[in-house]
């Protein structure tokens, strides 16, 4: 992989060069992430590189380059997170090492649920109408209750909209099957604001020497019907009414997500004239209002939804002569699982910014679960949360602590704290944290049952939640130099999980797989992060470099070594250009192989790159843009899954599916 770092180097060096040789406009600070405005875990809006705990934002300057086209995609941009793809199950995500149940994905504060193997798939959630992603790296468990203890995405929907009627239609197509369509109608006026969004997307599927075509196909009867990637089509809507009048925001609104997946079965020997086809279907909907009165100082605020999600497994025996099929007799291949979540939090807070800023909250959080999976075919669990923090402000010091306390009807729920500081010194900001997080034990966790031929797995109702310690120390410094903006961080960490639950051999029943509460899980690592932008160019450099070591295995770290970029330059004739760049170093793998000695594997280090050109036209209405995904053209690593239930000892690790020319129109009225 030198070649490829050194081709990155060169590139730098070669777009650096024709940047610092072209005249710079002012007032370049507003384009830069840092001084983004934040709202998630913020008592008052602050620009990012104020809040007292790190936060990450992603604007519009990435989102906009039509390189990512969902959460997945564009997450991957950030040095040190990684996302894992699985052609069913979808694309989890790792934050600072941990992820699966620790993460917390919002979309406008509210929570996304339905997590399969621990993870949401971020695959499903589009970027259309988003304005910006905001992260908090580490704990945030004090606002946001379970699961916010790895870190905490929240996906900040477009809101603002000057026209009386705007419109807006998004069409993507790339060449390895993907075909997107997006349309957004947006009625504005002074007091309220409808807003109606549609978008379909679909994925024909794709395995290696693969064909190109332009429009799909249909797929012959043969051993070429099984794909790698399997085939998916979704179809998603937003209905949302905002209202503004004086004092009061009310904002309702209704989503719904339909998604089905196909996995057509490589044909039955010897006569390769049947199959069993599989067919996942998820379906999400959601219905929420948040609520906002300001009275002078102070505010409350009330967000409440109720989310809906179901996924069915259907098997089918099919006649590759006829193309009849029947649905599979096996009870265990096929599979209808819902949850249900309401949630209503509580929010009272000072309006206006100053010495002392102070939030208290009320979080009523009621989680079911529906199936034959499922104990008694249903479970229920509820959280009742009460939580403040404090802003106290000390000239150049800004010092954040907080408290949650939480009644669970399941399990004794840990008092969580955490303290946060901040010190400004001119164009320098220092910060520490010493922050707790915890997660509830999924209903799953506790109550499944699942027994057939390939598993046997028995939820634990003794279950004890998970905690963390996490600490968190860094600096930053921001300057600007003839109209040229610089910002440059170093942040280390250090976190702690204890009662680490995970699926694991039986004690009492040979065969069998249960879960339990494992000793602890600790990692550690540093992120650094370089921002240079003028009026034509920006250049987000982030390094990591995080060591992860879990209980089972050895004390020993293991590190990994990430690093990425993303070029954005701005012609003089309107063409911007887009290029991002991400290095993952060699991975060491510890896993005990079939006569249990410990053996350890190295994953080789690769490097993925996107390049894209858009351009405006007929004063910015239309913009047109074209580009090549996954230039080094990987496909799959060869890589150990230790000790899981779900797969062997050997499998390949997905990166993509080869390189990809792709290309979007869009317009906006």
């Amino acid at each position: 992989m030198k070649l490829n770092f050194r081709l990155f180097i060169f590139i730098f060096l070669l777009i650096s060069k024709n940047i610092f040789t072209k005249s710079v406009q002012e007032d370049t600070l507003l384009k830069t992430s840092v001084n983004e405005v934040v709202i998630t875990g913020q008592i008052n809006e602050k620009k990012s590189l104020n809040t007292v705990q790190k936060t990450i934002v992603i604007g519009k300057p990435i989102l906009e380059t039509n390189i990512f086209q969902n959460l997945s995609q564009v997450i991957e941009t950030q040095s040190g997170f990684s996302v894992s793809h699985d052609n069913v199950l979808g694309d989890g995500l790792k934050i600072q090492g941990f992820g699966g149940q620790n993460v917390k994905i919002l979309i406008d504060g509210s929570p996304v649920i339905g997590r399969l193997n621990g993870n949401i798939d971020l695959s499903q959630i589009s970027l259309e109408n988003i304005s910006k992603i905001e992260i908090i790296e580490g704990p945030s468990s004090v606002i946001y209750g379970s699961d916010a203890l790895a870190g905490t995405i929240n996906l900040i929907s477009n809101n603002k909209y000057k026209k009386l009627l705007n419109f807006s239609n998004r069409n993507f197509y790339e060449s390895v099957g993907r075909y997107n369509n997006d349309l957004n109608l947006v009625i504005n006026n002074k007091i309220s604001k409808l807003n109606i969004s549609f978008s379909r997307k679909y994925f024909d599927g794709w395995s290696e020497n693969e064909k190109f075509t332009i429009f799909p196909k249909s797929n012959l009867a043969d051993t070429s019907r099984n794909k790698k990637w399997k085939p998916k089509e979704s179809y998603s809507f937003k209905i949302q009414e905002s209202i503004n009048k004086e004092n009061i925001k009310i904002k309702l609104y209704f989503t719904g997500f339909n998604e089905k997946i196909t996995n057509r079965g490589f044909p039955i020997r010897p006569y390769f004239e049947n199959a069993f086809d599989d067919y996942y279907y998820t379906y999400r909907r959601d219905l929420g209002y948040n609520f906002n009165y300001n009275l002078n100082s102070f505010n409350i605020n009330n967000l409440t939804s109720y989310n809906r999600y179901k996924r069915i497994k259907n098997t089918y025996y099919k006649d590759l002569t006829s193309l009849e099929q029947t649905m599979s007799a096996d009870l265990s291949a096929n599979d209808t699982t819902k949850f249900s979540q309401f949630i209503s939090k509580f929010i009272f807070s000072n309006s206006k910014k100053r010495k002392y800023d102070y939030l208290f909250g009320i979080d009523i959080d009621r989680e079911s679960s529906y199936g034959k999976r499922i104990k008694n075919s249903s479970q229920n669990q509820l959280n009742l949360s009460l939580f403040n923090t404090f802003e106290f402000s000390f000239k150049k010091l800004l010092i954040r602590p907080g408290v949650r306390l939480v009644y669970n009807n399941k399990y004794k729920a840990p008092i969580i704290t955490s303290t946060h500081f901040l010190y400004k010194e001119k164009n320098l900001r220092y910060r520490f944290s010493l922050s707790q997080g915890f997660r509830s034990p999924s209903i799953k966790e506790q109550f499944f049952e699942f027994n057939d031929i390939n598993h046997d797995i028995i939820g634990n109702p003794n279950l004890n939640s998970e905690n963390s310690i996490n600490v968190q120390c860094g600096f930053s410094y921001n300057n600007q130099f003839l109209n040229n903006y610089y910002f440059l961080s170093f942040d280390f960490f250090h976190n702690r999980i204890n009662n680490k639950i995970d699926l694991l051999p039986s004690l009492d029943v040979l065969g069998q797989y249960t879960y339990y509460n494992i000793d602890s899980v600790r990692n550690l690592g540093m992120n650094s992060k370089f921002e240079f932008s003028n009026s034509k160019f920006n250049s987000n450099l982030n390094i990591s470099y995080i060591g992860l070591n879990t209980y089972e295995f050895s004390n020993e770290y293991n590190y990994q070594f990430t690093l990425s970029n993303i070029f954005t330059y701005k012609h003089n004739t309107g063409l911007n250009i887009n290029l991002f760049y991400k290095y993952f170093g060699n991975k060491k793998q510890l896993y005990y192989d079939s006569n249990n000695i410990l053996s350890e594997n190295i994953i080789s280090d690769y490097s993925i790159m996107d390049l894209s050109l858009n351009k405006n036209f007929m004063n910015e209405q239309i913009e047109f843009s074209v580009g090549l995904k996954n230039l080094m053209n990987n496909i799959s690593l060869i890589s150990i899954n230790n000790n899981s239930v779900h797969s062997d000892n050997s499998s390949t690790m997905n990166i993509g599916y080869g390189r990809t020319f792709f290309a979007g129109i869009n317009f906006k009225l």
